[in-house]
């Protein structure tokens, strides 16, 4: 039985009765609590280790007390209950045993309900601040066990009425709505009034009806429009409305809250209207003169309430002459002796206007009296008052127009006088007035005036003594219905009849020496009359002024055309036109003068500067590029400024022969500049001379720069990689491309210079732009350098130096491998260098063989007798190494891998002899494993196919008789032991950085 935990039943101590003092700090230094922990227990053992390892507190619970709303539904959450445990122990929830109300259940940690929240089922307990709520004890226990309790409180808010705000919705709570309307108010919204619900629960409104129809209560989505329906209300008949309106929520609806609802009163106050009122007044009148719907004023009213007065009655109330009544009935209106009693016309809104078609007369009656009745649409009482309307005597007729008037000489008989001082056009002259008048005009003979007043000729002007200048003196009368009397003088002033206007008018595009031909017209010469008077056109004289190349011919018997008889010259032509119109009382004469201008020869103008190429012919265009052959064609042009008709060039000639130019301009050569005076360099010059279609002439120089014709550009291509193993006669060193702007094919090729008769030069194609230069035989390593000579046809040589660089060729002399017989594995292992017949080496890397033994059969002592390369050798014992393979190449292990798996079936060591101070790269130690050693190369074997594997080797070098290949110093590797080779083996010599070959 263990010290540790004894058995109680056999009368020893328990392990947890054992008393011990655990309330100290650990002081352990290499234990991580050493000096800040104390486990703080001073009881059993136990008890100190449930401190030590196990320490456990009661969790706390952190959710307080909640708040719900009344009829939340059974189910809802409540709350996630919440819980702090000090060692971090997971937790759970559960209701205490000592709550038994079963109102509310916990699942996963959630508090929910387990019934509907009503406030008087939940809010019984005093949770401590006066409030009353629904108490729940909650146990929450961590994994260890350990568990405590609290109790949280919830309050159900209890359900509350919608309420009823105004005028917006976020004002004050009301308990009833009233309003004042004034019975003249019309239909539409009196008021809004806002209803809200603090849980934001569904409202219904209701509303008693107005029995009586003049107000409705409409619903919206979130207040109540309270309108009147009625046009206008009557307060003698209805002074008060009383009607209310209700708000209940989704609970009072279902049944659930029979109080959640609220009624609002609503008062509508009707107030009286007040009359309106109408007083004594006079009103502006009319004069005695006035006519029909004359306006005597608006009658003035007032009304408290702004309302529209209406004139309810009126009628003519008595009848005055200055001051006097006069009794109605006295006259009956049949003339104006005999006036009007009831004159006016009184509209409803109190306009006074004078009736149509009645007798008005202030000598007679000179006031009307009405006396008028008043009301507005709300009231059933009404207010008079008296009207008095003055009328004003009549008045002069005020004669109104021009005094200073105008008539042409020429007038007839009902022809109109003018305010305009021609006396024939512009406004007719007229007299009017500031009453409705009769009118008569003096002198009646010469003057007549219709009703509106406008004047005209009562004869023919020219029938009269009265001519141009003169004046006339008249008076026009006016006349009213009362025959009073307005007269007005005026002055007739008789203007000169003008004679015909004379208008020439150019024909511009023909004043120029080209135009101005026999035929064309220059000027047109046309006729107005100011008056409008006809053109005699019988009358019309043309003086030439002495000219007798020019001439007026008429046109439809109504205008002339100024014509040249001969083509006219450059300078002013003078001439003038007589007419008279159809009444002869003036004639006109005018002249005119044109001048001929002189049309411009033209200039002459170039596209750009003209070159030609000297190795130009017949018929190349001479061309504006720089080279003078490509390109834009050189081109002439003639403008004319001014231009006159529209002249062109027609044709152009070139001074020189060698010179062409078309009719269009272009130029080109007339003959080959080969053997010509022309070189490059030189500029040929040449007179270019045009002519237009109006026969006008013009030259001037043109210079044509001959361009040089450009040789060849040779471009020479050398070869890379040429070594002087590999050159023979025909090998290729180089290629030449030649390139000749001017295209003069074909091209010849010479080689000039130190190395040229080395080489040969062949065209490969016929024009003679690609050309091949090959060696004539074998070259040693060095430098070749030469000149490569391009011809064209046109004699321009082009040249390119070519160097041909021949480097020594790699010298990597031989591999060979071989199988040897000789030998075996314990010979190997036991005495390697013995065996190969080796009997000293130095220290050099690989070894030198310095010493061999006596046999002269051995391998060693073969190869550097003089037998490395042979097919066989014959060893000791009657042994044989036979050459399985020989191959060259850069790197030993490359040679190998080219030389891949060797055919063989044979029982024998496996030796491969390569030369020393070759250019191929080899190894200088063997390393049986992929060390990365520099230098070291690791012997691995592939044999009849089964795949690579490391084998074990030496290396070691050895100085020959006599050099094989040029080398005196040979290495050679060695297998240390023999292969049993089937059909075939691969030898390969890796770089100890590698790995094994696959």
């Amino acid at each position: 039985v263990s010290s540790s935990a004894q058995i109680s039943s056999f009368g020893f101590i328990s392990s947890s009765d054992v008393p011990y003092n655990g309330n100290r700090l650990i002081s352990n230094t290499a234990h991580p609590l050493f000096n800040i922990f104390n486990p703080g227990t001073d009881g059993t053992v136990t008890d100190f280790l449930d401190a030590l390892f196990y320490p456990n507190t009661s969790p706390v619970i952190n959710t307080g007390n909640q708040v719900i709303a009344e009829y939340t539904a059974n189910g809802t959450n409540i709350v996630t209950l919440n819980a702090t445990d000090p060692e971090g122990n997971s937790v759970t929830f559960s209701l205490d045993g000592t709550y038994t109300a079963g109102l509310v259940t916990i699942s996963s940690g959630v508090l929910k309900l387990n019934a509907k929240a009503i406030s008087p089922t939940f809010n019984t307990a005093d949770r401590g601040d006066g409030t009353l709520a629904h108490p729940v004890q909650i146990t929450v226990t961590d994994s260890i066990g350990a568990s405590a309790t609290k109790t949280i409180y919830i309050h159900v808010t209890p359900n509350q009425a919608p309420k009823f705000r105004h005028p917006n919705i976020g004002s004050n709570i009301i308990s009833s709505f009233s309003v004042s309307r004034n019975e003249n108010a019309s239909s539409g919204e009196i008021a809004k009034i806002y209803f809200t619900d603090t849980e934001a629960d569904t409202i219904t409104i209701d509303s008693t009806a107005d029995v009586n129809g003049h107000f409705q209560v409409a619903q919206f989505s979130n207040y109540v429009s309270i309108r009147q329906l009625t046009a206008s209300l009557d307060y003698e008949s209805i002074t008060s409305y009383n009607f209310s309106v209700t708000a209940s929520d989704s609970h009072y609806q279902t049944g659930e809250d029979n109080d959640s609802f609220t009624a609002l009163p609503i008062t509508i106050n009707v107030t009286d209207n007040t009359q309106p009122s109408v007083n004594n007044q006079t009103l502006a009148g009319v004069n005695e003169s006035s006519g029909n719907g004359a306006s005597a004023g608006t009658i003035t009213t007032t009304d408290p309430e702004g309302d529209t007065v209406v004139i309810k009655n009126a009628v003519l109330a008595g009848l005055e002459i200055d001051g006097s009544n006069i009794s109605l009935g006295t006259y009956s209106g049949t003339n104006h002796s005999d006036p009007n009693e009831d004159a006016f016309d009184i509209s409803s809104n109190g306009v006074v206007t004078r009736k149509t078609g009645v007798n008005i007369n202030s000598d007679l009656i000179n006031k009307y009296i009405y006396r008028v009745t008043v009301t507005d649409s709300y009231n059933n009482g009404t207010d008079t008052g008296l009207i008095s309307i003055p009328i004003s005597d009549d008045t002069v007729p005020i004669v109104s127009g021009d005094t200073t008037l105008y008539v042409i000489e020429s007038a007839e008989a009902n022809d109109s006088v003018y305010d305009n001082a021609n006396g024939y056009s512009g406004t007719t002259s007229r007299f009017t007035a500031n009453q409705s008048v009769n009118w008569s005009i003096t002198p009646s003979n010469i003057f007549s005036i219709n009703s509106s007043g406008f004047i005209t000729l009562t004869n023919d002007l020219a029938d009269s003594s009265n001519q141009g200048g003169d004046q006339i003196s008249g008076t026009v009368t006016a006349t009213n219905s009362f025959s009073s009397v307005g007269t007005k003088s005026f002055v007739v002033n008789v203007t000169d009849n003008q004679a015909p206007n004379i208008t020439f008018t150019n024909t511009n595009s023909n004043l120029n020496t080209n135009k101005a031909k026999t035929g064309n017209t220059l000027t047109t010469i046309s006729f107005s009359d100011p008056e409008g008077n006809g053109i005699d056109i019988s009358s019309f004289v043309f003086d030439n002024n002495g000219n007798n190349k020019i001439t007026a011919t008429t046109v439809n018997n109504s205008t002339y055309q100024v014509k040249p008889l001969s083509n006219l010259n450059a300078g002013s032509y003078t001439f003038s036109a007589t007419i008279s119109d159809v009444t002869g009382f003036a004639t006109r004469t005018s002249s005119h003068t044109i001048n001929i201008a002189q049309a411009d020869d033209g200039t002459l103008s170039q596209n750009g500067t003209f070159r030609i190429i000297e190795s130009g012919t017949s018929g190349d265009d001479i061309k504006i590029n720089s080279d003078g052959r490509t390109g834009t064609t050189a081109d002439v042009n003639v403008s004319y400024s001014p231009n006159y008709g529209g002249a062109t060039v027609q044709a152009f000639t070139s001074s020189l022969s060698y010179i062409d130019v078309s009719s269009t301009g272009k130029l080109s050569l007339g003959d080959n500049l080969v053997g010509s005076p022309y070189a490059a360099g030189d500029t040929i010059a040449t007179t270019i001379s045009y002519q237009d279609q109006y026969n006008n002439h013009g030259s001037s120089n043109v210079n044509i720069a001959v361009v040089a014709n450009q040789a060849p550009i040779v471009v020479v291509t050398e070869e890379s990689g040429l070594e002087s193993d590999n050159i023979t006669n025909g090998t290729t060193v180089a290629i030449v491309g030649i390139t000749d702007a001017e295209a003069d094919y074909p091209i010849t090729v010479n080689l000039t210079g130190t190395n040229a008769g080395s080489f040969n030069v062949s065209s490969q194609n016929g024009n003679g732009t690609s050309w091949k230069i090959t060696a004539k035989g074998s070259l040693t390593a060095g430098t070749y350098n030469f000149v490569v000579n391009a011809t064209d046809s046109f004699g321009k040589i082009g040249t390119d130096s070519a160097t041909i660089v021949v480097a020594q060729s790699s010298d990597y002399g031989k591999v060979y491998i071989y199988t040897s017989t000789y030998g075996s594995d314990a010979g190997f292992n036991a005495n390697y260098l013995g065996v190969m017949g080796a009997s000293t080496v130095n220290s050099d890397t690989p070894p030198e063989v310095t010493g061999y033994t006596a046999n002269t059969s051995s391998p060693f002592y073969k190869f550097k007798s003089g037998e490395i390369g042979n097919s066989t050798i014959s060893l000791a014992g009657g042994k044989v190494a036979t050459l399985q393979a020989e191959a060259s190449g850069a790197t030993l292990d490359s040679v190998l891998a080219t030389i891949g798996s060797i055919s063989a079936s044979t029982t024998g060591q496996v030796i491969v002899l390569f030369p020393s101070g070759s250019d191929m790269s080899v190894p200088a130690s063997i390393e049986e494993s992929f060390n990365n050693a520099i230098d070291g190369a690791v012997p691995c074997m592939n044999v009849d196919n089964n795949g690579f594997g490391i084998e074990s080797g030496d290396l070691h070098s050895i100085v020959l008789d006599s050099s094989h290949l040029g080398y005196n110093e040979w290495f050679v590797f060695g297998r240390k032991s023999q292969n049993a080779i089937g059909s075939n083996f691969t030898i390969r010599l890796v770089p100890a950085g590698l790995s094994l070959p696959t």
